[in-house]
């Protein structure tokens, strides 16, 4: 899959819960994980002021698109392929 603009989901993300910051985990619903096409566990690129790679995690239960925070950031996701 080619990186382009049909291919990346835009999503506003917040702050990691505690037990999850420096894991590089990218937890989304699974509407988004359908969307991207990306199974639990795969690897995703994350696409904002910087780029990174982490991977795909279900949203624990209650957070998804739910969650609130002063503190947005709009950002791009795209599916990684490891082979170009």
């Amino acid at each position: 899959m080619k990186k382009t603009e049909e291919s990346a989901l835009k999503l506003k993300v917040t702050e990691a819960l505690s037990k999850d910051v420096g894991r590089a985990y990218a937890r989304m619903g699974p509407e988004d994980l359908e969307k991207l096409r990306v199974a639990i566990g795969d690897i995703v690129e994350v696409v904002g002021k910087r780029t990174t790679v982490a991977k795909a995690m279900p949203a624990y239960n209650g957070c998804s698109r739910k969650r609130k925070s002063n503190r947005w950031h709009n950002i791009k996701i795209y599916k990684y392929n490891l082979i170009p």
